[in-house]
Formats: structure tokens, sequence, C-alpha cells
């Protein structure tokens, strides 16, 4: 049985729903989308209304996937590489290097090490293992004898590798007052182990100083050592070293990796290097995007677990640490301490040296397919090819000598080639083609569903209250900004 309240509800429903489709009807009548305003109209044959109704839905379907396919060339390919030539007005960055010395330890620091570890009886033994964990890389893993796996910890081995570390000796010049200035190199802790890096913005965040800290704040280094085409020839070079050596060729804003090129030079020798290069940066434009969009990244914007800078080689040594505690449940102890990692023991290390093709090439032996590391490439960076290697016998020391011999007359340049601007005017065209509207006609829509459908509700509401429930969907157009034939009075200023 009905009461007067279940009518007055369904009358109110039966209200609400033909007030909705008054103001659907309006607002396909005064829109300026081609087809709307020929399905609101009485005078058109039921047919002709279907055919205009399909021609919208093709033509709003088009739209869509155009556009979206507009807003996906937007976000995963908006730069572009070109050339840049006028040499002479840019200085390049002067190449880094990062030496190994190939003699890890001083027997004497070995032997002083070995005493001061009393608890330890067989100072023989000790002394052997010393001397494998200080040469112990992803190439020599399986040398490091497991003599002590219950009285020295795995936690110990850097300071272990530290304490016995030869006591490298060198001097640094060049050919101008820049290089002779910066005097040291810097104490980095490698892949390879102890290292010595030149002209370095992230051998500070690789040095034992920063690993004790447990610092991860980013540092802005104070000087870089440059070099342009004015300056003709320029060099560096590492004398009256005391022992061979590893070398990395690198720029300023990377460091050396283990899969990397590496030059190598016995003791007694002079080696020189004559190196041209190429370098590549990116405009303030493209620095704008998301990393995403440029598929780049700059020195601050990390997202590594070691570091509080990123490179491209510190991303894969990242990845190496993932991948080492994905095969054998623990890191090796020459990166930063991380919490979550285990540092490997002995048999760990036997561990990786089962996967030491894997780990240091990224590349599975077997299937030949890369590790998916994700490391993108850095935003500003510099490659630095050796036109001429020359090694020679020296008997008065072992001396390295590197330099820019030839600059380069081009440099690359990452730039927007499709910005938002270009989204904005290719979504209106592709409007125009299809439903002949633009960009406004969006915001048209917009305007219709939000102040003129609060004006239209507010009228609705009024005439409930006032006289009954009648309602006028014109009255709410001309509060809305229409005028009576329903047009937008902004259309027609």
């Amino acid at each position: 049985m009905y009461t007067d309240a279940d009518d007055s509800k369904r009358k109110g429903r039966r209200l609400t729903w033909k007030s909705a489709l008054k103001f659907l009807y309006l607002v396909m009548k005064t829109s300026s989308i081609h087809g709307f305003n020929h399905m609101t109209d009485h005078k058109r044959h039921y047919l002709e209304r279907l055919l205009w109704l399909a021609c919208v839905v093709l033509g709003l379907y088009g739209a869509v996937e155009v556009s979206r396919s507009t807003w996906t060339h937007y976000q995963e390919n908006p730069t572009v590489i070109s050339m840049e030539r006028d040499y002479k007005e840019w200085n390049t960055s002067f190449p880094s290097v990062t030496i190994c010395p190939t003699t890890k330890y001083e027997e004497k620091n070995v032997d002083a090490k070995a005493e001061e570890m009393t608890h330890i009886q067989d100072k023989d033994r000790l002394k052997i293992f010393l001397m494998k964990l200080a040469n112990a890389t992803y190439d020599t893993f399986d040398d490091v004898p497991d003599y002590f796996p219950d009285q020295i910890k795995p936690s110990e081995y850097m300071d272990l590798v530290l304490a016995v570390k030869l006591e490298f000796y060198y001097t640094v010049s060049g050919s101008n007052t820049e290089a002779n200035t910066i005097g040291q190199l810097q104490t980095t802790i490698t892949e390879h182990g102890l290292c010595y890096a030149f002209n370095s913005d992230i051998a500070m965040y690789n040095s034992p100083e920063y690993f004790k800290s447990k610092n991860l704040t980013y540092m802005q280094r104070g000087w870089s050592f440059f070099g342009s085409p004015l300056d003709g020839d320029v060099f560096a070079q590492v004398m009256d070293m005391n022992s061979g050596y590893l070398v990395y060729l690198h720029s300023s804003n990377e460091t050396a990796d283990f899969a990397s090129q590496r030059l190598e030079s016995p003791s007694g020798s002079y080696k020189t290097l004559d190196i041209s290069a190429l370098s590549i940066y990116t405009s303030g434009e493209a620095a704008a995007l998301s990393v995403e969009q440029r598929r780049c990244r700059f020195l601050q914007e990390t997202s590594l677990v070691l570091s509080p800078v990123y490179s491209y080689n510190l991303c894969r040594n990242e990845c190496r640490m993932r991948l080492a505690r994905e095969r054998c449940g623990c890191v090796p102890h020459f990166y930063r301490p991380v919490h979550k990692y285990k540092i490997c023991d002995v048999p760990g290390m036997r561990c990786l040296a089962k996967d030491k093709e894997l780990l240091s090439t990224l590349r599975d032996p077997v299937t030949k397919k890369k590790v998916k590391c994700n490391c993108l490439p850095a935003c500003e960076d510099v490659n630095y090819i050796i036109e001429n290697d020359h090694t020679m016998p020296w008997f008065l020391g072992t001396n390295l000598k590197w330099g820019m011999t030839k600059y380069p007359r081009m440099r690359l340049k990452r730039d927007v080639i499709f910005g938002f601007i270009d989204v904005l005017v290719s979504v209106g065209g592709t409007a125009g083609l299809f439903l002949g509207c633009s960009v406004l006609s969006l915001i048209e829509i917009f305007y219709f569903f939000t102040l003129n459908a609060f004006f239209y509700v507010k009228e609705r509401l009024q005439d409930e209250g006032g006289s009954g429930g009648s309602s006028d969907p014109s009255g709410a157009s001309a509060r809305a900004g229409l005028n009576p034939h329903g047009l937008s009075t902004a259309y027609l200023d």
C-alpha cells in the first residue's frame, strides 16, 4: 500500500530525471561540437539522428585514440639529441682517472696488523689471509682462504684492507696552475679495491672516511678542471708512483666500473695517453622534464642506496650488489655498508666466484641476456677516446701522463622537440579533425557541467520551494552566462 510520502518520492525522482535530461538537452543543443545540435533537433528524422550519433561516436573514438597516442609520445619521447659546432664557446671537462695500484698491501703493515691481532695465534696463515683479502675482487674471490671463520667477522674485512694497504707515493703535476693546485689524489673504494682518483666529483662519496661517517648528503665540489681550444694542449701527470697500476679513464661525474675498459702499466714504466672528447649536455627546458621523459639523470637525482649522487656506473655497482645478494645472500665487503645487505664471509666469496662472469659483465653467460639494471645514462657526461697509448720503460719511477691534444669541434645537446604546448596544439587539431571542435570546446564542456550546472540546480531547488517543482532550464542558462537562445555570452562579446 503506497502512502502520500511514497508518491512524493517517486514524483521527485521523475522530476529529477526529467530535469537532468533537460539539462543534457541544453548542453548538446548549445555545444560547438559538430553533430550534437543535429541529434537534438526535432525536425530531423530519427534515422538521421542515429546517423549523427554514429558519426559523433566514431569521431570521439578517433579523437581519443589519436590524442592518447600524442600524450604517449609526449611522455615517452619528447626529447631529441642534436649537434652544436660553436666549439669556441664552451669548455670541456678534463678527463678524470682512477688509478688502482696492482700492489694492494704493504708487507710491514701486514706484519704489524698480524702482531696486533693477538687473539689469533697462527701468524703465518693470518698474514696469507690478510694479503689475499687485500687483493680480493670478483676475479680473485676464489683465492681467499677460509682460515679463521669464527675469529674474523666479515664486517671487519674492510678495516683490515685499510690497515694493510700499500703506502702509495706519487707526485701530481700538470701543464697549468689549475692542475698543480689539485695536488692530491682522492682515495676511493672501488670494485678493484683501494684506488686513487683525479679530478673526480664522485670519489669523495666512496672514500673510507665517507663510508665510516654513515652520511648520505650531497656535497658540491668547489672546483673542476676544464680545458678549451684557447688553452692549447692541456695535460696532467702522476709521477714517481711506487707500484704498477690499472688506470680507468672517465668523466668527472663518473667512477670506475669493474667491466670498464682499463689500461695496465707495470712498475718502472712511463705511459702517455693522448685523448679526445665528445660531451653531451641537457638544456634547461629538457631538464624541467621528468626523469622518465628525458631518460637520463643528473648527478643529484639519485635513487641509489649506495650513494647520494647518481652515475651510470654507480647504478651498475648497485645492480651487482643486488644480484650478488640474490645469488648468494650477501654482498662483497668493498661496497658501502648498508644494513639490509649482509657482508660475505669467505664461503660467500666462493659462491660469488661461481658467478664471476655474470656479476662482472651483468650478462648471463649462457643466454647472453643482459641483467635488467634499469640504469639511465647521465644527463651531463663526457665520453673520452684514447687516440694514442704509448708505454715505455722508465728507470726513474712509474709515471702516467694524459691530456687532451685534440679538442672536440662538436658536442651533443639533449633538448625538447615535443613540449606541452605541442601537445595542446596537436590535441586541438585532432579534436578539430574528428569532431569539428577545439580545446576551447573541451573547456566549454567543463563549464557546462560545473558553473552552468550549479546555477541550474540552484534554480531547480528555488523553483521547487516556490512554485511546486516547475523548472526552466533557460532561466539557469541566463544565470550561467547563456543568452535566451542558449548560446554562451562569452562567444557574443
